[in-house]
């Protein structure tokens, strides 16, 4: 195997020397957050009622639909159009998952 492939840095691995506490303290947190924003509830009605026909649909919105809600939405300033197009999505698959347990019970 060619010495591309095995090279490791010095913190991959913990040199023997170091502790396993002071390795531990340099890991990152996994309480930290990673950039992840929590949606309101305001903004969560504002896309649900955007995008009504699309969720009934079954159809993801694309870039200029999500750009139109940013434009004319000032609740969703702090959103990013992938972020609503994510947000679409993930209510589509909620009602897919809602109607399928229905259709169980039924």
């Amino acid at each position: 195997m060619s010495s591309l492939y095995n090279k490791r840095t010095s913190t991959d691995i913990p040199v023997q020397s170091e502790t396993k506490k002071a390795y531990l303290q340099r890991q990152p947190d996994k309480g930290v957050s990673d950039g992840k924003k929590m949606w309101t509830t305001e903004e969560r009605t504002v896309v649900k009622n955007y995008f009504m026909r699309n969720i009934r649909m079954l159809k993801v919105s694309g870039k200029i639909e999500c750009t139109n809600c940013l434009k004319e939405n000032q609740v969703l300033a702090s959103r990013s159009w992938k972020n609503i197009k994510y947000c679409v999505y993930n209510l589509i698959t909620t009602c897919k998952k809602q109607s399928k347990s229905k259709l169980n019970y039924s």
